[in-house]
């Protein structure tokens, strides 16, 4: 139970795509990009959809062509920004998409890991129907180990998830053996009257 090649991001080697920008502003620099930056259409389009700029909301501006042309998102202006950047990832429609300003430079994994964790669905009884968006990576991430993060994090998830009735001992141990065969570890499992033999009666 894990990642499993879930396509939520984009390898940042990647080209010729499509990608539909995320702009992250805190609340006063919205203040300021809505003064200085933004094109008159972005402007109407931001006031005619009532938009209120507080930690955690988000607009999609699209194209003339109707397309999505942007997502302009809020961010709270502490060191907790990237959890509002990443979880625009259960929010926004399937697409390809890439954090293209007011991602600091050592938020850029967490917002991806956020982005990741935004993106679990518990599927162990009923199998999830939401195609997620996928990101773009930012050159500075190492892929591999942010689905490694991503995957240990759902597997944990998965297992805290599961009723008592579906998680006995032969099923830990099977999740436990799983995961020694992943990263090539050894396992090794006491099992009924060798619990005795080995001095674990109140096991037993």
């Amino acid at each position: 139970m894990g990642f499993k090649g879930k396509n939520m991001y984009i390898n940042n080697n990647t080209t010729n795509i499509d990608l539909v920008p995320i702009n992250c502003f805190t609340v006063s620099s919205y203040a300021a990009y809505i003064e200085a930056e933004a094109d008159d259409f972005t402007k109407e389009w931001l006031l005619n959809n009532d938009f209120k700029a507080k930690s955690g909301s988000y607009c999609k501006v699209p194209t003339k062509e109707g397309k999505i042309g942007a997502v302009i998102s809020i961010v709270s202006d502490d060191d907790n920004c990237f959890w509002d950047a990443g979880a625009l990832a259960s929010k926004l429609p399937k697409a390809n998409y890439e954090f293209r300003r007011g991602v600091k430079a050592e938020h850029e994994f967490l917002a991806a890991l956020a982005w990741g964790l935004a993106s679990y669905k518990f599927t162990a009884f009923k199998k999830s129907s939401v195609n997620f968006p996928s990101l773009k990576l930012h050159e500075s991430i190492d892929s591999n180990s942010l689905k490694e993060f991503v995957n240990t994090i759902y597997q944990v998830r998965n297992l805290i998830n599961l009723p008592a009735n579906a998680l006995g001992p032969e099923n830990i141990a099977q999740e436990v053996a799983a995961v020694a065969q992943l990263y090539k570890a050894s396992f090794k499992q006491t099992i009924g009257a060798d619990l005795l033999a080995q001095n674990f009666p109140a096991i037993h």
